[in-house]
């Protein structure tokens, strides 16, 4: 059983985040919507899974500092486990 809903929420989580990636791109042609949240919360949701996308936030932690705190929020907020602090070079920019 446990088999099954883990299988299950791994292609909601999928389907649920390249979504918001195709809405992110579509609003950054759109002048409606704002294109960059919708692709942060589907990088997000997509990061467990894919490497890059879990080396992607990791440099912009490293990048920008102050914004670990509202990616391990939004993780936390999605019931993801929490990441370890990433290794940042304090003398060059990840």
């Amino acid at each position: 059983m446990k088999l099954i809903t883990r299988t299950l929420l791994w292609i909601v989580r999928q389907v649920t985040g390249w979504s918001l990636i195709l809405l992110g791109l579509a609003g950054i042609v759109l002048p409606v919507l704002p294109g960059w949240i919708f692709i942060f919360l589907g990088v997000l949701l997509l990061a467990e899974d894919i490497p890059p996308f879990k080396r992607l936030l990791q440099k912009i932690e490293c990048r920008w500092p102050r914004t670990r705190g509202t990616i391990r929020k939004a993780r936390q907020w999605l019931g993801q486990q929490p990441q370890p602090e990433p290794d940042c070079p304090s003398d060059k920019i990840c």
